[in-house]
């Protein structure tokens, strides 16, 4: 796969109104999370593209645009400060990377949202700040820290969005539903 003979066209699926600044794709329930800095939506996939009568309007997961915070709790009564990334696995589970600290004393949280809009904080402490993360294959979540070159590995026992292809495929042909 490489880059096309003809010119890609580019389509607007989604007009606007909310300042999205993350993407991750749910294969699960087959949508689009997008994360403000304080709030994650799920915008459904089906009909995208295909023209203003088929725009879905994005739906809240959780959190809110109203009031940032730090606190666990299902869809509107959870809180973020600062969505930094946002990465998503097999079960449709979002792990979210968010402001702990305050902007003199930072440290990340990291946030588990359940696809029912649950948030729960994971026990795990992350000095500083964080602006990347994946899933990886064998379940463990790696991070980015800002500006420090590293890449840090967290062994949760996450299920990947892949399983490992088997003999002669590859891993897209096992991906999501």
């Amino acid at each position: 796969m490489g880059v096309p003979e003809e010119e890609v066209q580019v389509t607007t699926f989604y007009p606007g109104g909310y300042r999205f600044a993350y993407a991750s794709y749910d294969a699960v329930s087959r949508s689009l999370l997008l994360c403000t800095d304080t709030a994650v939506y799920r915008l459904p996939t089906a009909g995208l593209g295909a023209g203003p009568a088929h725009v879905q309007q994005p739906v809240l997961l959780a959190g809110s645009e109203e009031e940032e915070g730090s606190r666990d709790g299902r869809g509107a009564e959870a809180r973020f400060n600062d969505i930094w990334a946002m990465a998503v696995d097999g079960t449709g589970t979002a792990w979210v990377l968010d402001r702990a600290g305050t902007p003199m004393a930072e440290a990340t949280r990291l946030a588990r949202v359940d696809p029912d809009g649950t948030v729960t904080s994971v026990p795990v402490y992350l000095p500083g700040m964080y602006f990347s993360l994946a899933v990886l294959r064998d379940g463990c979540l790696a991070l980015v820290p800002e500006g420090r070159g590293q890449l840090l590995r967290l062994p949760l026992g996450l299920t990947p969005c892949c399983t490992p292809p088997s003999p002669g495929s590859d891993c897209g042909s096992s991906c999501g539903p």
